[in-house]
């Protein structure tokens, strides 16, 4: 497999000719690349083989280079491929150390199970206490699901722990706004529910939409466990759920 072009300069020149110090790629392949290097021709043999479709991506790369114009903003595709040829074994880059703070550990998390992110017009303004409050002995990781206990909801109203399928879980965390500290009111969090719903759908497992009491729900616990995008973007939906069903078993018993 290769491509040949005579047009991917440097300086998008069309002159095959090359002045000392202009670089042109004549070929590119996954055997060899051909480049005309101060009005030399020059073959590079690859040995082992390149990857077709890293060959397929550099030269797209470069062809955009060439059609939208200008300065790269990231880099050079033309010259991130001649420092691979010519530089094969370049210095180790240094680790990037990321700036996220990590995710609480269940028992290091706030127990948020009595304290809704919303609370309606004519509910109780405070927190509320004395709340029933009933943790299942097995709470299972799949398969049955018997009530875990009880939570009072935005509407200021006892109701069952849901369990949402894992993926309508991912789907709730997924949607803008749901983590992070930005407020909800009722119509954010039942656009959320039917967004959630849908998106586990398209994960092949389908049922009807969820109820915006429960994704409160979630949004709040994953919020005081300090899961951002960054984080989900880590986890898996069985993980999520794992993670829910933990921090029942410490904070609803």
């Amino acid at each position: 497999m290769f491509v040949k072009s005579t047009a991917m300069t440097v300086t998008s020149s069309h002159n095959p000719s090359t002045p000392k110090g202009q670089t042109m790629i004549v070929e590119m392949g996954t055997h060899r690349t051909v480049v005309m290097q101060n009005n030399r021709r020059q073959v590079i043999r690859h040995n082992p083989s390149r990857d077709w479709r890293d060959v397929l991506t550099q030269y797209g790369e470069i062809v955009l280079k060439r059609e939208v114009g200008g300065a790269p903003v990231v880099h050079d595709p033309v010259q991130d491929l001649l420092n691979a040829i010519f530089n094969p074994n370049p210095p180790a880059a240094e680790p990037t150390v990321s700036k996220r703070s990590p995710m609480l550990s269940v028992e290091d998390a706030r127990n948020v199970l009595d304290n809704p992110l919303l609370r309606l017009p004519g509910t109780n303004s405070g927190i509320v206490r004395g709340i029933s409050l009933r943790c299942a002995e097995d709470m299972p990781l799949e398969g049955s699901r018997p009530s875990l206990g009880q939570y009072r909801d935005f509407r200021d109203k006892p109701r069952s722990l849901p369990q949402l399928h894992c993926e309508t879980i991912m789907g709730v965390l997924l949607q803008p706004g749901a983590l992070g500290d930005g407020q909800l009111d009722e119509a954010a969090l039942t656009e959320m529910a039917k967004a959630a719903s849908r998106y586990r759908r398209s994960q092949k497992v389908y049922g009807g939409d969820c109820g915006p009491e429960s994704v409160e729900l979630y949004v709040r616990i994953f919020r005081a466990l300090g899961l951002d995008l960054e984080g989900l973007a880590q986890m898996s939906a069985p993980r999520l759920e794992r993670f829910y069903l933990a921090y029942l078993r410490v904070h609803a018993a």
